[in-house]
């Protein structure tokens, strides 16, 4: 039974109509729930915690030393995601997962407790780090839960609507912490942050209780040993791959270049300390609010319509445009207040894109790869490509803003050239993609394909194998087109019918009867 045929049956009530137009059947409400109500919740203590590491980060140091947070997130986050693994992989699920929030909620208590009998610049420093490390740990216990509790069709339909989770959290998080500013301080934000990952942790038993069965390891989950061009390292002799990794390097230097250039300009507009938090707290509440928004309701058809270059193309455009204006005001000596708008607007809409297309955009340019290379892929990108590029980037920036004093206007300049070059590395990402998605569709690979957010460039290839003078390959593309119950399957079938292959005109035949195609029944 398709999505289609769920979602307009007359037996659903109004609420199951209205939860069907999101893509959540009667029967995937308690897991949507318990799984949006764990990433809600986290999206909480992230937000609390958040504000409260950069406003007193910001209050000591400037924000050009959020470089070297990067690059020693580069030398740590990897090493603890390894320890964590090699620690807790004889765990069962529920215990892996708990494992991870009781590290949360202990690292929370530990920097609390410090900073209430010590105010060392040094244990300031270590806040935005400390941070980041609590964001991966809050990421790898989801995703834990995501990948056992959804199989490939129900994360085709409800992925995008639980983890918007986490920015419907950015909103409220965002709003509850400026209301809790006027009556606790700074460093009490952790205590808020902590009563949320007991809250996680909650949910999480509740989860573990009422799907025991989806958390256990099976035989099933233990596989074998990858072959070369699978692992992780050996991934770097696809050339495609290399391309992608190359446009995410590009975006790593983005996010750096673009908090230090955005907090230089908060910490300047907002010389005291409670407002900045504040205005920290809000940009994420309204951030957070927009992405939901993009995640839920226009992400599957931009990237229908406009492609899957689009997807890849978005991010390196709105970026140039605001990195170009911003170091261009700024160079024509222009008012602060009019350079900072601005500034907001162009780090606002980097955390809606990167957040509701570009980084979704990855996980579908993968899948048109055989189906270890596909989940190797994502690994290199989250495991490697990520801590590595943002240390580099890191390492770039200390060098340009401490050693060769440029400040946000020049390395700004620099982030535009770099988006130029994205946007060339885009045109061949497209290509491969493409020839990918050809191969692939020729082998019969695409079983786990997000057919949902395919665009018009890859129907059109999936429509022309219909023509294809391998039976397999015409059974194949029919599949693919009748699952997604395309508008042309009349016509694309009436095509193949007078193929000179028998078998292929009996299946066609079958499909016309199984789906009861009136004009064609005669």
């Amino acid at each position: 039974m398709t999505d289609s045929t769920v979602t307009s049956t007359g037996a659903l009530r109004g609420s199951e109509r209205w939860l069907a137009m999101l893509g959540i059947r009667p029967e995937d409400k308690t897991v949507t729930g318990l799984l949006f109500s764990n990433i809600f919740l986290a999206g909480i203590a992230i937000s609390a915690i958040r504000v409260c590491a950069l406003t007193l980060f910001l209050t000591e140091y400037t924000s050009e030393q959020l470089a070297l947070i990067a690059i020693l997130l580069a030398l740590i986050g990897m090493p603890v995601t390894v320890v964590i693994d090699r620690l807790t992989h004889r765990f069962s699920m529920r215990a892996y997962i708990f494992t991870i929030l009781a590290t949360v909620a202990g690292a929370l208590l530990v920097v609390r407790f410090a900073l209430g009998i010590s105010d060392s610049r040094i244990l300031i420093f270590t806040l935005p780090l400390v941070f980041e490390v609590i964001y991966m740990l809050f990421n790898l216990q989801f995703i834990a839960q995501l990948t056992r509790l959804l199989n490939v069709r129900q994360a085709k339909r409800l992925s995008g609507v639980v983890r918007s989770g986490e920015f419907f959290a950015e909103m409220v998080g965002g709003l509850l912490t400026v209301v809790l500013l006027n009556f606790v301080a700074i460093p009490d934000l952790l205590l808020v942050g902590l009563i949320a990952t007991g809250a996680v942790a909650a949910i999480a038993a509740l989860t573990a209780n009422i799907f025991s069965s989806n958390l256990l390891v099976t035989n099933e989950d233990i596989v074998e040993d990858e072959i070369s061009d699978s692992r992780l390292l050996g991934m770097f002799r696809l050339p495609y791959v290399r391309l992608i990794v190359g446009a995410y390097c590009i975006y790593m230097f983005a996010y750096f270049f673009l908090d230090v250039a955005f907090y230089d300009y908060a910490s300047r507009q907002y010389p005291d300390e409670k407002q900045l938090g504040s205005f920290i707290a809000e940009f994420f509440a309204v951030t957070g609010f927009f992405t939901m928004l993009t995640m839920v309701f226009l992400f599957a058809p931009f990237l229908r319509k406009l492609g899957i270059v689009a997807g890849v193309m978005a991010f390196p455009i709105v970026i140039l445009l605001g990195s170009v204006a911003v170091s261009a005001m700024e160079y024509s000596n222009l008012g602060l207040t009019l350079i900072f708008i601005v500034m907001v607007l162009t780090n606002g809409l980097r955390y809606i894109l990167q957040s509701a297309i570009w980084r979704p955009s990855v996980t579908i340019l993968f899948q048109v790869l055989p189906d270890r290379q596909r989940t190797t892929g994502t690994a290199l990108i989250e495991g490697i490509v990520d801590p590595v590029a943002g240390g580099v980037a890191g390492l770039c920036l200390y060098l340009l803003t401490n050693q060769l004093g440029w400040e946000p206007k020049q390395f700004l300049a620099l982030l535009a050239a770099l988006m130029v070059v994205w946007l060339v590395i885009a045109v061949f990402i497209r290509r491969h993609y493409l020839s990918n998605l050809v191969v692939s569709m020729q082998k019969r690979k695409l079983g786990e394909l997000s057919l949902s957010e395919l665009d018009n460039a890859s129907l059109d290839v999936i429509k022309t194998g219909v023509r294809s003078e391998f039976p397999a390959e015409i059974f194949y593309c029919l599949n693919l087109l009748e699952e997604i119950e395309h508008p042309e399957i009349t016509e694309l079938l009436k095509e193949v019918l007078p193929n000179p292959d028998r078998d292929v005109r009996l299946d066609v035949l079958r499909r016309i009867a199984n789906l009861d195609i009136q004009p064609l029944i005669p």
